[in-house]
């Protein structure tokens, strides 16, 4: 195929992820790169294509999968289908994610956010990562809501999440407890905050620390970020950003040169704290 590169962009036919995707089809950067538009229907993927063939011209560039981060034997199934079609992928954007509206809060709440937005990230990873070629860049969209998390659960809560010897097991029993202190109502007691999201985002943000720390993939850069708090079904209207303006940071992550910052939490196209 023409393109060189390979990027793989999860949760892709709406919102951030698709404007993720039509960046990247626009940014002189990014000519030589071929998109793999991901969602977890093929009929949601078909209608973004459409978007993108009468919208912004780019539909050449970009071809749909479906991958549903929810379900290992989906993302199983992609990995399949991208080696064989590509041999590997350059750039992988965990764009997918959920959160429920309004302020519900229990343990069905915590149990289906961690779901999605930290096993399905971590699986996704897991599955993903050995396509990845030498100098791949690896963009986890986690959320500032995650450096609030980490700033608002206690000292004992956070030193743990923060430890530099942190592993992916050990990451998962912190996950779990949450789950179980909610489910349990002693949440507050053991430390917790009252956001699922706000917990799930910090479980993809120190996923990405580990992973980064952990990386053999040589010249592999794998950082996380907030996109800003964007108009899209899951943040509703009253943001302030468009989804446009949503995909600049992730983009910005997914180009970097040689030499950038690796393991890190980005917001607006610099380095963040992961806690205050």
């Amino acid at each position: 195929m023409a393109a060189s590169r390979v990027c793989l962009v999860t949760g892709a036919n709406k919102g951030i992820g698709l404007a993720i995707v039509e960046n990247l089809c626009k940014n002189p950067q990014a000519k030589n790169l071929h998109i793999l538009l991901g969602s977890r229907s093929k009929e949601n993927g078909e209608k973004a294509m459409e978007k993108l063939h009468s919208e912004s011209k780019c539909g050449d560039r970009v071809s749909p999968i479906v991958i549903d981060i929810d379900d290992e034997n989906s993302i199983q199934k992609a990995a399949e289908e991208i080696k064989s079609n590509y041999g590997g992928l350059d750039i992988l954007i965990n764009n997918a994610g959920m959160a429920f509206k309004g302020d519900a809060f229990d343990e069905n709440v915590a149990r289906t956010t961690s779901k999605t937005n930290y096993y399905g990230t971590k699986n996704a990873c897991k599955i993903l990562f050995p396509l990845l070629r030498p100098g791949a860049r690896v963009v986890n969209v986690s959320s500032s809501m995650s450096v609030k998390t980490l700033s608002d659960i206690s000292q004992n809560l956070r030193d743990q999440f923060m430890k530099d010897d942190l592993t992916i097991d050990k990451l998962d029993s912190l996950m779990e407890k949450f789950c179980k202190d909610v489910a349990n109502g002693t949440y507050q007691q053991e430390g917790w905050n009252k956001s699922a999201y706000g917990v799930s985002k910090v479980g993809v943000s120190m996923l990405t620390r580990i992973l980064a720390r952990d990386n053999k993939i040589e010249g592999a850069l794998i950082n996380c970020c907030c996109p800003g708090w964007v108009k899209t079904d899951m943040a509703g209207d009253k943001a302030p950003l468009t989804p446009a303006q949503g995909a600049e940071t992730p983009v910005h992550l997914a180009l970097l040169p040689e030499g950038s910052p690796n393991g890190k939490h980005w917001k607006d196209k610099e380095v963040q704290p992961y806690h205050a």
